[in-house]
């Protein structure tokens, strides 16, 4: 047998056992912790492959009601780095889908090379739920380039944003996107702070990252 043929076994070996464990078998399809961890297995074992995931099959755990699960299979989505996990994590934060769900796209996606940042800023301020804003802010706290710099406009005006988690991965992001780090207390109330938001912006301008 050629090692193609072998490949194309495995996938569906690997789509046969996660089919059961997301539909149940056997005990009226009880979904138990046994099953999770399975799951979970297999999602990390797609993780280590990179670009060579099996994204269809990511795809489908990301809607898994266990939100383990989920989040798990959109954070390998992520890691992925391919176009297929990366659109489908696009569609997952316009979705209606509840405001954790959105957040843990948003932090997936920022966990993609391929993905543009300012895809991920604009929910900083256009997010309704600080939960959504917050794993915006979260997402982009995962790159650590100057290279990423068009999203700190966004992540300077979320030091502002009336909640601390915000505030929090905002500050955060600011940190590793410009590998620069500033004094700020994000639990503090916003209008106690604005002379330092000042402060760091003026400074990022001088650095010329904005």
């Amino acid at each position: 047998m050629s090692i193609r043929a072998i490949a194309g076994w495995m996938r569906v070996g690997a789509w046969i056992v996660a089919g059961m464990l997301l539909f149940g078998c056997g005990s009226g399809g009880a979904r138990n912790e046994t099953d999770v961890n399975a799951l979970l297995a297999e999602i990390e074992a797609q993780r280590q492959r990179g670009s060579r995931a099996d994204t269809e099959l990511l795809k489908e755990l990301s809607q898994h009601q266990e939100g383990r699960v989920s989040h798990a299979a959109m954070s390998a989505l992520g890691h992925s780095g391919t176009t297929a996990g990366d659109e489908h994590l696009r569609g997952v934060l316009r979705s209606d889908a509840n405001a954790e769900t959105r957040a843990q796209a948003a932090v997936a996606l920022g966990g993609s090379a391929m993905a543009d940042p300012q895809e991920i800023a604009v929910y900083l301020t256009a997010a309704q739920d600080p939960v959504v804003r917050a794993g915006a802010a979260k997402g982009l706290a995962k790159w650590s380039s100057p290279q990423k710099r068009e999203a700190l406009p966004k992540l300077v005006q979320a030091l502002s944003d009336p909640d601390p988690q915000v505030r929090r991965w905002a500050i955060r992001g600011i940190h590793r996107v410009s590998v620069k780090r500033f004094v700020f207390d994000p639990d503090a109330a916003p209008e106690t702070q604005r002379e330092r938001v000042r402060y760091i912006e003026t400074r990022l301008r001088q650095l010329d990252l904005m």
